[in-house]
């Protein structure tokens, strides 16, 4: 207890500068403290949106759609999902299985011709991984067995359409054949995501499926699982059951997101090193401050017989 006694006296004898040091630990803690949790929770909320509107936990396609993704390849399209997703079902982890169709369209309004993107689902399982209710905001959502549309709400303003109005869809099937249908509008939903709110629409899989010639098929298998960090192991388990022509992904391998992720987390990382090491810098300082102005008392002390160990726990 002597020495403790004897480095709490010191530790006030320069009250100025121990708050000093003091508040640059305190800072630099507050600091890191704030920017850990407040990037974290930006990066798990772009994480999960990304999961939710994009991959699921896991996400099967051919492989040579994964070649062509951004083309959107009807013909590489998954077929017989019906038969695929009962013998996904039996995994335990597994809690949903759903297929998506994604592809690329015109939409006719008034004689006029706007590109888009059209995502086909299936509406009564997608609301277990969306929230509809919350994000359609007027309007219905959709019925599975109706040629219905739900549609961003920045392109419904650049198409000048509401509720009730009527969209022609023009495309090119799986064969490549050309197709159009009349679809209803029943919902504007807003994701508050503009590359979403301005050029993607919903429509049943079953009017995707006759739209595009793609029976009992689709250009994703989305899967769902209890606990997204197992996904990556559960992804290996369910491509051995399956032939060498799909591509099973779990959702940080799909895309450059997670990447980007994770270059930003080791710039956050150096950022928490340079304010570690700004506070270590006045720790050092101050600690050199008071040997250097305490040596007299220091051989002091050492001609009384305290050992230099000692000294040396005493500034510690």
């Amino acid at each position: 207890m002597f020495y403790f006694k004897l480095a709490i006296k010191n530790v006030g004898r320069n009250k100025r500068r121990s708050l000093l040091t003091l508040s640059a630990i305190i800072i630099a803690c507050i600091i890191i403290t704030f920017a850990q949790c407040y990037f974290k929770g930006v990066l798990d909320n772009m994480s999960e949106n990304y999961i939710h509107f994009e991959t699921g936990h896991i996400k099967i396609n051919t492989d040579e759609y994964v070649k062509r993704e951004r083309l959107f390849p009807l013909d590489e399209a998954v077929f017989g999902i019906n038969e695929l997703e009962a013998k996904i079902n039996k995994i335990e982890e597994v809690e949903l299985v759903t297929g998506r169709i994604k592809f690329g369209v015109l939409l006719n309004v008034n004689n006029s011709n706007f590109r888009a993107m059209g995502i086909g689902m299936e509406p009564n399982k997608e609301t277990n991984i969306l929230p509809w209710d919350e994000l359609i905001k007027e309007g219905n959502y959709l019925n599975p067995d109706k040629q219905e549309m739900i549609i961003g709400s920045q392109l419904a303003d650049k198409l000048n359409v509401a509720v009730n109005d009527t969209i022609t869809i023009l495309t090119s099937t799986a064969y490549g054949s050309l197709s159009a249908l009349n679809f209803h509008i029943v919902g504007i939903f807003e994701f508050g995501m503009a590359y979403l709110d301005k050029s993607v629409f919903y429509i049943p899989l079953k009017s995707a499926q006759y739209l595009l010639d793609l029976e009992d098929a689709a250009t994703e298998i989305t899967i769902m699982t209890d606990n997204k960090h197992n996904a990556e192991i559960l992804a290996l388990q369910i491509e051995k059951q399956l032939t060498d022509d799909y591509s099973v992904r779990s959702w940080n391998k799909v895309g450059a997101l997670f990447s980007s992720i994770e270059t930003r987390m080791k710039t956050m990382h150096i950022m928490y090193c340079f304010f570690l090491f700004t506070a270590a810098l006045i720790i050092a300082n101050t600690m050199l401050m008071s040997i250097l102005e305490r040596t007299r008392e220091l051989g002091m002390l050492m001609a009384m017989g305290m050992r230099p160990n000692k000294i040396i726990r005493l500034f510690l």
